[in-house]
């Protein structure tokens, strides 16, 4: 099940953990935090979506 834990209203996304395996992604739009989302509506972050979220605290990427 995947939770919405950030708003992004500049690229119009919200981001999204994983609350079994804790993977981040994100959704096209703006839902409320804390709501849960279907896992197909689910995309990959980018390389610089991650970077961002990472100088924000907010995922670490193994390597």
């Amino acid at each position: 099940m995947y939770v919405c834990f950030k708003q992004d209203l500049i690229r119009n996304v919200s981001y999204v953990g994983n609350t079994d395996t804790m993977a981040i992604g994100y959704v096209e739009g703006i839902i409320n935090i804390s709501d849960t989302v279907d896992e197909e509506l689910v995309k990959e972050l980018d390389e610089d979506m991650t970077v961002k979220l990472m100088k924000e605290g907010l995922c670490d990427v193994e390597e």
